[in-house]
């Protein structure tokens, strides 16, 4: 498909691309296996699990190199 009207490809873009970075809303929360031998605090293992805050993600995505590729899209961290 060939889109040359510039407000059709910015709605294409945007589309497509809250399709590939949108989550489904769907997390299961992921319990140890209890047959494993533990190697970790129970107190750790919480806090692993748990989803991080906005602080969290903001300090971990502006601590990547900005010309550092994330993933097969290509795009590096400066974009996100």
């Amino acid at each position: 498909m060939w889109i040359i009207n510039p407000l059709a490809i910015a709605e294409k873009f945007v589309h497509d691309y809250a399709n590939r970075l949108l989550s489904n809303g769907q997390w299961g929360t992921i319990r140890p296996n209890p047959q494993l031998c533990t190697r970790i605090s129970d107190s750790d293992n919480l806090s692993l699990i748990n989803t991080p805050d906005m602080m969290e993600v903001k300090s971990a995505l502006f601590s990547i190199e900005s010309s550092k590729t994330l993933g097969p899209d290509g795009f590096g961290a400066g974009f996100f």
